[in-house]
């Protein structure tokens, strides 16, 4: 007689809640990169608003706590596909140099606080003299 135990759970398997426990434990980054676009309920879980009101582009922490940088590809793909997704529900943004082509030309409507990381003046000022979305802020 053979007996099969029937184990197998799949990730999506899990109700909601236990999901966004999970993310939560998780890099905001790496959620957003990673699960966005992997299929409709994934998508409503990572870009609820309560979930991305903060946002911080200058870091991400490793499981070993080390901080690193973003790289060009995960900026990227944040900027073209997420932030116009996302931009009327942010809060809070926290925004390294590399960044701020891709973040200019998109208004916050919600934002509260902009925090620029490592910017040189001019370069800076550069991108901000005539930027009407920044003008409100």
């Amino acid at each position: 007689m053979e007996t099969s135990n029937n184990y197998n759970t799949n990730v999506l398997d899990l109700p909601d809640e236990m999901l966004l426990a999970i993310f939560n434990k998780l890099n905001m980054i790496d959620v957003l990169y990673s699960l966005v676009d992997v299929n409709k309920r994934f998508n409503r879980l990572t870009l609820d608003p309560f979930y991305i009101h903060t946002r911080d582009l200058t870091v991400k922490c490793s499981l070993l706590q080390r901080t690193s940088p973003l790289d060009n590809q995960e900026i990227d793909t944040i900027c073209k596909k997420i932030l116009p997704r996302i931009h009327h529900h942010i809060h809070k943004f926290t925004v390294p140099s590399c960044s701020i082509e891709c973040i200019v030309n998109i208004d916050y409507l919600q934002l509260q606080s902009l925090s620029l990381v490592n910017f040189e003046q001019q370069k800076l000022l550069g991108h901000l003299t005539g930027n009407v979305y920044f003008c409100s802020i």
